[in-house]
């Protein structure tokens, strides 16, 4: 850091608001990389409609390598065209023979290359080859899908690896790999490497035929995403008032440097050239002077970068203050007065706005002239802007400059160097680069759930894509768990997700900074599950860095699991072992309860056989009718004792379960 040599004093107060600058700084980049991350997850995690569809995924049938009589080449011939889709290349016969040589290499005689025909793969092989051959190490494999599923992961960008059997698609062989790239209304875009020209689109009933007959098996490559680049608006706001004159030199001279400096941090930058003088009329300044100019809008050409600073020409200024809050003002706001080439104006949305001010003069205090603006001007003006932060450069000694500029950037959530002469000001601007650019150590994580919310039936599934992003700076460590919320007053039993239902196999990861982890989690829903009405379960999943636990996040989605009719008769069978619960905790005298519990076990065993029978409407019905008279039998028998062996609390308790009972075993018989 430069500092000035003046009274001890004066130093303990730079160091005091250099100490306080440097945290707001710290809060303000913080905030900004949370900005410019957010963004990027919105384009990275592919919202619907975000991508083409169809995706764009490169066609190449699996012969040639190998003869149509003996290939067995369609899953690797499907990989290397998903493969090809996000490498943006072009898949080829070696491609093919690349991957068949890999799989020998790796698994032995068991996927022998055949003369590059290949051998018969699996998911599994398929997972490890996109992992471990193809670099993509987020991709998984899985089962039970269906083509709903498969839409889904069409619309999030990734194309999806299907096992088929030939037959339901009108198709020759037997099972078999494709690419499912897209979809329209009525069926399902593919790849179809068994096909010399397999670009074909299936009928929604066919696919799902030909997916089931394999167990609806899958395997999804996913691409790591892309570590996010920085991005970096940058205004240069020179002081080219007289006094400046060998500041100025000095930067010019290393005008090439200073550009350099920005490349060297591997930004996605843009630079503005800006100077100030002061108002043009004595006392303040000379007629050619000017409260603000743009040199140069936004441009990230070296060449005029380096010209546009070479062009900088002095002007007077007259008194000592200069119009430097207004200069800022304009700045912050004119960036955008681009009379030649409008696609070059403006801040760019989501990324980091800054200026680095150069002066030696303190600002005018206030402003006198019509127009001007104050220390208050800057500050609300750069919190209304996303904000810019402004990085003072404080040429000279002026102790009343250092305390104006010094609350411009403390005001800003920006930084104050200094540089005694004219040999200091580079190394300063070079610092102040740097600083811009390298935020402070920090770390951050964001959990999002897709989809948000999904249903499925009792002895079905629901699939979903757990994507966890660290938005810090520095690679972490994070624990990642799963919450099982309790759904409250719902006619659904169990009440909450059970942890047997969940396949999610990620408790602990490490994702480097920028970059995005993308786990898959499953929920079976068991076929005995009971419910009489369609029931929302939501469950939460939260990543907590081991090294700092205060930073953590939490996404919460839904599960709707519908009711049909032999969740319903599931129910009403717990029902009734709960009303048997209820009978014999009672005081009702023993020889009467022994009996009712004999009726419920009795009406148990119907609802037991029409659950069997629930393939059978008319022996579902009828069973489901012999268990509701049943149950009226119970009634008619608590009826019979009433306030005699069983008084009235019990009675009316036990009636009112046993009528709800008889209700649902309509609704069941019904629906």
């Amino acid at each position: 850091m430069f500092f000035r040599k003046i009274k001890l004093g004066d130093i303990e107060k730079r160091y005091e608001v250099k100490e306080m600058t440097e945290k707001n700084r710290s809060t303000g980049l913080i905030l900004r990389t949370m900005a410019f991350v957010v963004m990027g997850l919105i384009l990275l995690t592919g919202l619907a409609g975000a991508y083409s569809n169809p995706l764009d995924v490169p066609f190449k049938s699996q012969v040639p390598p190998g003869t149509w009589s003996e290939t067995k080449n369609c899953g690797q011939t499907s990989s290397l065209m998903i493969y090809s889709f996000y490498d943006g290349t072009i898949p080829t016969d070696q491609g093919i023979k690349d991957i068949d040589d890999w799989l020998f290499q790796e698994y032995g005689s068991s996927q022998a290359i055949n003369d590059y025909n290949g051998s018969n793969t699996d998911i599994a092989i398929l997972e490890t080859l996109a992992i471990e051959y193809g670099g993509f190490p987020n991709s998984y494999k899985a089962s039970g899908w269906t083509v709903a599923r498969v839409k889904q992961e069409i619309d999030a960008g990734h194309p999806v690896i299907v096992a088929v059997t030939g037959a339901p698609l009108g198709q020759s062989y037997g099972g078999h790999f494709l690419v499912a790239k897209g979809y329209t209304a009525t069926g399902i875009i593919t790849n179809d490497p068994g096909r010399t020209n397999g670009v074909i689109t299936y009928d929604n009933t066919q696919f799902s035929n030909a997916m089931n007959s394999q167990g609806g098996a899958v395997v999804v490559v996913i691409k790591k995403s892309i570590p996010i680049q920085p991005k970096l608006d940058l205004i240069f706001l020179v002081d080219t008032t007289g006094s400046m004159w060998d500041d100025i030199d000095a930067v010019k001279v290393s005008a090439n440097e200073i550009v350099e400096a920005l490349n060297s941090e591997g930004l996605d930058y843009r630079v503005a050239i800006a100077d100030y003088r002061d108002y043009p009329k004595l006392p303040y300044g000379g007629s050619s002077d000017y409260v603000y100019n743009l040199d140069l809008p936004f441009s990230n050409d070296k060449d005029s970068i380096i010209s546009a600073i070479n062009g900088l020409s002095l002007g007077w200024g007259a008194d000592e203050p200069e119009s430097v809050y207004s200069a800022l003002v304009h700045s912050m706001e004119d960036p955008d007065k681009d009379p030649v080439n409008s696609a070059n104006s403006g801040w760019r949305n989501g990324v980091t706005k800054a200026i680095i001010i150069m002066g030696d003069a303190p600002p005018h205090i206030p402003e006198p002239w019509s127009g001007g603006h104050t220390l208050a001007d800057v500050i609300s003006t750069s919190e209304s802007i996303d904000p810019v932060i402004v990085y003072s450069i404080i040429i000279g000694s002026s102790e009343s400059a250092y305390d104006a500029f010094a609350e411009i950037s403390e005001g800003t959530n920006g930084n104050v160097y200094t540089s005694p002469t004219a040999n200091d000001v580079v190394a300063a601007i070079l610092e102040a680069i740097g600083d811009i650019s390298e935020p402070p150590e920090n770390r951050g994580v964001i959990v999002s759930i897709t989809p948000e919310s999904a249903e499925t039936t009792a002895g079905n599934f629901a699939s979903y894509s757990v994507n966890i992003t660290n938005f810090g700076n520095i690679a972490d460590e994070y624990n990642i768990s799963l919450e099982l919320k309790n759904f409250g007053f719902q006619r659904g039993y169990p009440a909450t997700i059970q942890p047997s239902w969940v396949i999610f196999n990620s408790t602990q990861i490490t994702i480097d900074p920028g970059m995005s982890e993308i786990r898959p989690l499953e929920i079976n829903v068991p076929q005995n599950w009971a419910g009489m009405e369609d029931v929302v379960y939501t469950f939460n999943v939260t990543a907590i860095s081991t090294t700092d636990t205060s930073i953590g996040n939490t996404s919460s989605a839904e599960l709707k699991v519908k009711a049909d009719k032999i969740s319903m008769v599931e129910y009403s069978k717990l029902e009734i072992q709960w009303l048997s619960e209820l009978t014999d905790s009672s005081g009702i005298d023993s020889g009467i309860k022994s009996a009712l519990l004999a009726k419920l076990t009795n009406v148990e065993t119907k609802v037991d056989q029409a659950i069997i029978s629930t393939d059978d409407d008319k022996q579902f019905g009828n069973n489901l009718n012999t268990a509701q008279n049943m149950m009226n039998a119970f009634i008619n028998q608590v009826n019979a004792q009433y306030n005699k062996k069983i008084m009235q609390p019990d009675a009316e308790t036990l009636k009112e379960k046993a009528n709800q009972i008889l209700q649902d075993l309509e609704t069941a018989k019904n629906s």
